[in-house]
């Protein structure tokens, strides 16, 4: 049997399928790590600036107001103060003075 690189054959027809089905899932599972690993670049503690956790009601106390950062880096707007993050919320926010 000679080698014929052009022939499409049953096995070439099942190794194409295998890989169209295949490839959304493997971009999709690398798209996932690479988001993660950006993620996790972007909340990383620096030694000593440790996060402060506090709930909604030690926020107000504090004088703070609740941002929602939804979608948006944790960050005050300017001029405004960090004071941590608001637990016991439906959302992901911070509390800023």
């Amino acid at each position: 049997m000679a080698f014929e690189p052009n022939k499409v054959t049953w096995y070439s027809k099942a190794l194409a399928m295998a890989v169209f089905v295949a490839f959304p899932f493997i971009a999709f599972w690398l798209g996932v790590k690479y988001a993660q690993l950006k993620f996790a670049a972007t909340l990383s503690v620096v030694p000593g600036n440790e996060v402060q956790r506090m709930t909604a009601d030690a926020c107000v106390a504090a004088g703070g107001e609740i941002v929602n950062t939804l979608g948006a880096e944790k960050t005050c707007p300017t001029g405004r103060e960090y004071l941590g993050e608001a637990t016991g919320l439906r959302c992901p926010c911070i509390c800023c003075k």
